[in-house]
């Protein structure tokens, strides 16, 4: 009985000596990486996740969602920041191709799409603040706010 309420989510396996571990995809890490991809170019929080969740009829708690959020930022599937206008934390997709811990971001503040600026441009900005400033510039938390080209148009 104790087995059923107790819900382990990682198994430890010995292999070859070593100690591997496994995870168990339970539900809402799987309907976690559903939404994580439809966010492709949006930042979100914590409650936009919790809202979802509970909208799909899963039954999650804030705390779940944490973990989770937690778990996918140390694999590097997601990047976690702050914004200057934001006490709490935001997370964004990692993307598969992109490096954003070496380009800055732009991002609307109409519709939260995230554009990721070329590294060359990030490179000339990195040295000009440097050189002008003396300050070194770290780009995971870095992005410009502004107005995307589509909702620029929406506005017109």
């Amino acid at each position: 009985m104790v087995h059923e309420q107790v819900a382990k989510r990682i198994v430890n396996i010995r292999l070859n000596g070593e100690n591997m571990q496994r995870e168990y995809h339970t539900k809402v890490s799987q309907e976690l990486e559903r939404y994580i991809a439809k966010q492709k170019e949006q930042s979100f929080c914590a409650a936009e996740v919790y809202s979802y969740m509970t909208g799909q009829g899963i039954a999650v708690n804030l705390a779940t969602i944490y973990r989770n959020l937690d778990r996918l930022t140390e694999k590097n599937v997601i990047i976690k920041f702050k914004t200057a206008s934001s006490d709490s934390y935001l997370y964004r997709a990692a993307g598969e191709t992109c490096n954003c811990h070496a380009h800055l971001h732009m991002q609307c503040k109409e519709c939260g799409r995230i554009i990721h600026l070329e590294e060359g441009y990030t490179d000339e900005i990195i040295s000009h603040l440097m050189k002008t400033y003396g300050f070194k510039l770290e780009c995971d938390d870095s992005f410009f706010g502004g107005v995307c080209d589509k909702c620029k148009g929406i506005k017109k």
